[in-house]
Parts: structure tokens; sequence; C-alpha cells
């Protein structure tokens, strides 16, 4: 499952196809990303990344508003039985 998530840009640079890529610090992680869709950001930006995209940025008043990533997945519980009826 591919969710939205939270970081802030750490390292910038052009690739040899002339595209904005980086990386940006997501819980301590640094994860590869495209800025294709945000060409006027700076290292120290909080964006939101999908699936190796930088989506949007986000204003650093509101950077707490972190969307949620669950550490568990919730399966509802199902009463399964082998038996042939």
């Amino acid at each position: 499952m591919n969710t939205l998530t939270r970081g802030r840009v750490v390292h910038l640079e052009r690739n040899s196809n002339e595209m904005l890529v980086g990386r940006v610090n997501i819980d301590g992680v640094e994860k590869e990303v495209a800025f294709c869709y945000l060409p006027d950001v700076k290292v120290g930006d909080y964006v939101d990344v999908h699936t190796g995209f930088a989506m949007s940025k986000v204003e650093k008043n509101n950077t707490a508003a972190v969307h949620p990533t669950p550490a568990v997945a919730v399966v509802p519980r199902l009463s399964l039985s082998c038996e042939r009826r």
C-alpha cells in the first residue's frame, strides 16, 4: 500500500535529463524523490510524497498535521471453516 507521507527536503539536484530530483527525510529515513510537480521547492521545505514524487509543498505552520500511516494493518476477523457442509 502506498500512502502519502510528509518529510523535509534535504538535497536537490538536476539529473542527466535536467529533471529536479533529490532526497526527503521522512521520519529519519532519506528517500529519493522526484520534484517535477514542484519546480520551486528548496532545501528545508516540507513536502508530501507519494510513490516517489513530491506532490505538494506544506506551509511551515502546518507541518505537524502529518497524514497518519498505520503501523499495523487492521484486518476484520472472519469466521472461516474448512469443514464440508
